[in-house]
């Protein structure tokens, strides 16, 4: 009975690790504060730049899990790296989605945009001539 209970502490020792691991959260990536991500359109005067994808967590082996915040962090840091300021978000999956195996992770899948708005062109104010008055006192 004693092998017993060893066995059973075993398992869950080992239950534990496999899918009790979460994968380490990277940090807030700085300067990125003015990325937008979206899942709309960017506005038409934005150029793209190609698409990026970003995985948080392990694919199908390492077991370690990950998470959308994770992610998006990992997104955003692409999207510094091309000098993108916009992101169109086109598809996220979640852990445990991949039909091909048992995945943990977390990816999000989208097209990087520069946006630019265009220099207004300079309007020029139409000058007013007056004529002057000169008053006798």
């Amino acid at each position: 009975m004693n092998m017993n209970r060893i066995l059973n502490v075993a398992f869950l020792i080992t239950l534990l690790l496999l899918f009790g691991c979460a994968a380490k959260l990277p940090a807030e990536p700085e300067g990125t504060a003015h990325i937008v991500i979206s899942k709309e359109d960017p506005p038409n005067y934005c150029k793209e730049l190609g698409p990026v994808e970003a995985q948080h967590g392990s694919g199908c082996v390492g077991f370690q899990t990950g998470t959308y915040v994770g992610a998006y962090r990992i997104l955003k840091s692409q999207a510094k790296s091309l000098q993108a300021n916009y992101v169109r978000m086109d598809a996220h999956q979640f852990p445990g989605q991949d039909a091909h195996c048992s995945s943990f992770a977390y990816v999000i899948r989208g097209v990087a945009f520069m946006c630019e708005i265009p220099k207004a062109q300079k309007i020029e104010q139409p000058v007013v001539k007056t004529k002057e008055k000169s008053f006798l006192f």
